[in-house]
């Protein structure tokens, strides 16, 4: 499974700090969500995706005033690294998933950003969904 937290620049508040995506995926593997250890204030600093054929782990650095690295699955397949300037954020999350020795696997994701920038890893498939962050 795979979901995609957003969190708006300059739009964190009390009412509503974080918007969620649906989950992607299948009935296999384990849903995640960092939700309970953002802050108010951090900002992404890199995304890095780890695939080969299909996705392996994902890893999110986080800065701002309480920085973290979040990090789920595997350390398998090629790390493709996207570190982001100051004022850049992700605007958009594609994944695509299949199925693989009878389990559902997240094949593919990209992500990009208010600067035209991506980074993407694994093989497409024809079951995805695309979720853009709200303006």
């Amino acid at each position: 499974m795979c979901l995609l937290l957003v969190v708006l620049p300059g739009a964190f508040s009390a009412d509503e700090p974080v918007q969620l995506s649906e989950s992607f995926g299948g009935p296999h593997g384990t849903e995640f969500s960092d939700q309970a250890s953002v802050a108010a204030g951090q900002t992404i600093g890199s995304i890095t995706i780890r695939a080969g054929e299909r996705v392996d782990g994902i890893s999110l650095e986080v800065t701002g005033p309480k920085a973290a690295t979040f990090s789920h699955g595997g350390s398998g397949g090629k790390a493709n690294t996207l570190t982001l300037a100051k004022e850049e954020y992700i605007t958009s999350m594609e994944a695509h998933w299949g199925e693989k020795k009878g389990r559902t696997r997240i094949f593919y994701l990209s992500f990009g950003t208010s600067a035209g920038n991506t980074v993407s890893g694994g093989s497409q498939t024809e079951s995805k969904n695309t979720v853009t962050a709200p303006k």
